[in-house]
């Protein structure tokens, strides 16, 4: 009895499978290299990329992006995403000022060090997402294989208060 459930859903499974396989792949394809500029500028949306990155958007529909708001750097991305991030920052005219991880995911904080090397900005965390990221916490293998283990952060780095003070104001 519930091989024969199992057949009469099988179509049904089949056809939603793809229909969100499909989904996925078009948000992916229509993002791929992209940036996107709102706010006359202020507000530029970095759509991360990489060979082994990439199968997450394709897999569970996660897209990976860097912020840059006001001279901001939020969130650059992972190891194995520097080469979009670079490729992003060629294009953009701003000057990085400060480079903010809002939590210690890999697929934020793995361009920390390097960002901060490359532009001359500091770097802002929170004190819990310091603790993590020194030193870094071991990943699991297929995390690791596929966004990449973020080095540990180098000093000097700040702790980040209530609010950051930007270009043309503050950021909470």
């Amino acid at each position: 009895m519930s091989r024969l459930g199992f057949l009469i859903r099988l179509p049904l499974i089949l056809w939603a499978g793809t229909v969100v396989a499909a989904k996925r792949t078009s948000i992916f394809a229509r993002t791929y290299h992209k940036r996107l500029n709102l706010l006359n500028g202020k507000l530029t949306i970095l759509f991360l990329n990489g060979t082994l990155p990439n199968t997450v958007p394709l897999l569970f529909g996660e897209l990976f992006t860097a912020v840059l708001y006001d001279a901001l750097a939020i969130d650059p991305g992972s190891p194995k995403m520097r080469r979009s991030l670079a490729r992003h920052l060629r294009h953009v005219k701003s000057k990085i000022v400060k480079i903010i991880a809002t939590h210690a995911h890999e697929e934020h904080v793995g361009n920390l060090n390097w960002l901060s090397e490359i532009t001359g900005a500091p770097i802002y965390v929170s004190e819990m997402t310091a603790r993590f990221l020194t030193p870094f916490k071991k990943l699991p293998w297929v995390r690791a294989a596929i966004i990449g283990q973020p080095p540990n952060l180098k000093e000097p780095f700040h702790l980040l208060g209530e609010s950051v003070d930007t270009g043309s104001g503050s950021y909470r």
